[in-house]
């Protein structure tokens, strides 16, 4: 089915679940990538071995499905998920005021988010999580951090793209000094 579709009584159920959008996406629009993850996403969740199918039309409107298209080229998309692998700490911009809040961008099928969050709960660590796939607010601070992955997490007037204990701890005790080891 294409990503262009009206959704019929023959779909799949995970299609059902998931509401095809009625309009396309154009290559370079900020929710094409975003229409590539959901797509993998629900077709991951329903199906380990689907493919995802891309092809442009006659007017050059992308399209996404989960078969291929009949009379029309298309490639198989192998979406990357946007998860960082290893740490990387910036200073935060001017539109985030500091403070000694730890906050989590994350998203549900991210395994070092939950990592980060069993960390955090194992030790106590107060901290507020946002998901940039559930929560309006998660998106808008996740836009405005331009951030490219998950999980990003700020302490104070750090963030750390990732998780890694002993990088979160160095930046933690910067900002809570009096907070004993964890």
């Amino acid at each position: 089915m294409s990503m262009t579709q009206t959704p019929s009584p023959a779909n799949s159920p995970i299609e059902d679940r998931h509401p095809v959008p009625q309009r396309p996406v154009k290559p370079g629009h900020p929710s094409h990538l975003v229409a590539v993850v959901l797509l993998a996403t629900a077709l991951a969740a329903g199906a380990g071995a689907a493919e995802i199918h891309r092809w442009t039309d006659g007017e050059g409107n992308v399209h996404f499905g989960d078969r291929p298209p009949t009379g029309v080229d298309s490639q198989i998309v192998r979406p990357r998920v946007n998860t960082y692998t290893s740490p990387s700490v910036e200073g935060l911009e001017a539109i985030f005021a500091p403070d000694e809040r730890v906050v989590m961008y994350s998203a549900s099928w991210c395994g070092v988010c939950k990592r980060a969050r069993r960390y955090f709960q194992d030790r106590r660590i107060a901290f507020t999580e946002y998901d940039i796939e559930t929560s309006a607010a998660g998106r808008r601070g996740y836009r405005k951090l331009g951030a490219r992955g998950v999980p990003v997490i700020l302490v104070g007037g750090q963030r750390l793209n990732g998780f890694d204990a002993a990088t979160f701890e160095r930046l933690y005790h910067r900002t809570h000094p009096t907070a004993g080891p964890h």
